[in-house]
């Protein structure tokens, strides 16, 4: 008799009036959302209704099954049980919330340091095979650095640290050192001057011929 609805418009057996705002312009249409707990996508396909924007995560579940709300769809929690791999592709800082900018510098995939894929605590990192280039992530910021303890040196952590990964063991190597011995054999950086040391105090090199065996002239 007249114009009906569109072949794109929602499915629906509700009066006309109930949605829509003007009779006359059917204009600026209102669907009440109260009740509605699951069928999203049926209208929400990007055709019929708004469907999901292209920042949304790549996924086949219902609406329903992240967001909280779906009158506003806001507050969308997903369930990250039995996910163990394949993080950053959703994890990229565009889709998700990515790596930190402390972050350390890796290609390496999240799932092979965190242990939980749900809170990200727990990170543990393989340091096997590492023999250089430690205090690009043992700066103090992305990973623990030099404790206060630690004797003043430019020197990489490998130059005296036998292990990269226990870091036990470190062992300086003396050569070419003929003074400012006391810049670190103080006590506290390492040691220092033994209890039966005659009083004194004149430089180390002023007595000891050879750093590193503290030899006497």
């Amino acid at each position: 008799t007249a114009k009906g609805k569109p072949t794109s418009h929602v499915v629906t057996t509700a009066a006309c009036e109930s949605c829509h705002r003007s009779t006359v312009t059917f204009s600026g249409a209102t669907f009440n959302h109260s009740g509605i707990v699951s069928g999203c996508a049926s209208c929400h396909n990007g055709t019929t209704a708004k469907g999901k924007p292209t920042s949304h995560v790549v996924t086949t579940a219902a609406c329903e099954s992240c967001h909280r709300s779906t009158v506003t769809f806001s507050g969308a929690t997903f369930n990250h049980s039995g996910i163990v791999s394949g993080c950053a592709s959703c994890h990229n800082g565009t889709t998700a919330k990515g790596k930190p900018t402390s972050h350390v510098v890796t290609t390496a995939a999240c799932e092979s340091c965190h242990r939980s894929t749900v809170t990200f605590s727990g990170a543990t990192f393989n340091h096997s095979g590492i023999v250089s280039g430690c205090a690009s992530c043992h700066n103090g910021i992305k990973a623990k650095g030099k404790n206060t303890g630690h004797f003043p040196t430019t020197a990489a952590c490998e130059t005296c640290h036998r292990s990269t990964i226990t870091f036990s063991g470190a062992k300086m190597n003396h050569t070419g050192i003929i003074s400012g011995c006391a810049a670190c054999h103080n006590g506290t950086y390492a040691e220092g001057k033994p209890s039966d040391h005659p009083k004194t105090s004149a430089a180390c090199e002023t007595c000891h011929t050879r750093a590193g065996s503290w030899s006497r002239k």
